[in-house]
């Protein structure tokens, strides 16, 4: 089961300095380490030399020479924070439909919001997943593949124990046994989400499915074969 953290006990690591909201387009001060929002520290050293927290000379003439993004730091704060990369690609998606608006029609006052809303969460609720067999306890050159490899297409919604219950149902799977379902070796608890699961792994730019391995346990601490399970 995955560790479980407050995030009240790390919001002053994800959260930006200037602005106290979380950190978006997360940029570090090479000179100290400290990290803003891009737009909250570009805004600021137009008037300011010195870095905003610890008041160190970020450069004499040109502070932004010493501004880096900081791509890790930003995929952690989308890992910890619940629906921020989604609002903020929403926020984006409507700005930019905003602004085109506004180049072909002038300065009318279009009610536009909501269709660009409803373009960005259009099909986003659809997620797709592969469930492959793996045997965690058995070397890998002794392997069996018992069972084919489920595709699935499904609401990002939908939580690990519902993709267990589907195993067992599928392949019949008898109440001694229990499923267990896995990513990067780690057993997920079965109140995790897929968009969650998305989220903590890093995989919420990516287009490609959901890759989640199970294994089918005896809960005799026998090894599992399948003559007891029916497929």
């Amino acid at each position: 089961m995955l560790p479980t953290l407050k995030i009240a006990d790390i919001n002053k690591n994800i959260t930006c300095p200037l602005c106290k909201g979380y950190l978006i387009d997360a940029c570090t001060i090479v000179e100290c380490l400290h990290s803003f929002c891009k737009s909250c520290i570009v805004r600021y050293l137009e008037s300011s030399y010195d870095c905003p927290v610890c008041n160190t000379e970020v450069h004499k003439t040109k502070p932004l020479v010493n501004v880096r993004p900081d791509p890790t730091l930003q995929d952690i704060v989308y890992k910890m924070v619940p629906d921020l990369y989604e609002k903020e690609c929403l926020s984006r998606n409507t700005f930019q439909t905003n602004e085109k608006c506004k180049e072909n029609h002038g300065d009318k006052n279009y009610n536009i919001d909501a269709l660009s809303k409803k373009k960005t969460t259009q099909n986003s609720d659809a997620v797709y997943v592969t469930l492959h067999h793996h045997q965690r306890n058995v070397l890998k050159n002794k392997q069996r593949k018992i069972f084919p490899t489920r595709y699935l297409r499904c609401s990002k919604h939908v939580p690990v124990r519902v993709l267990k219950k589907l195993i067992e149902m599928k392949f019949d799977v008898k109440r001694k046994w229990e499923v267990e379902i896995t990513r990067c070796d780690e057993i997920l608890s079965e109140n995790l989400s897929l968009k969650e699961i998305s989220r903590i792994y890093g995989l919420h730019e990516k287009t490609g499915p959901i890759d989640l391995k199970f294994d089918i346990i005896s809960n005799e601490q026998e090894t599992p074969t399948s003559t007891f399970i029916s497929t």
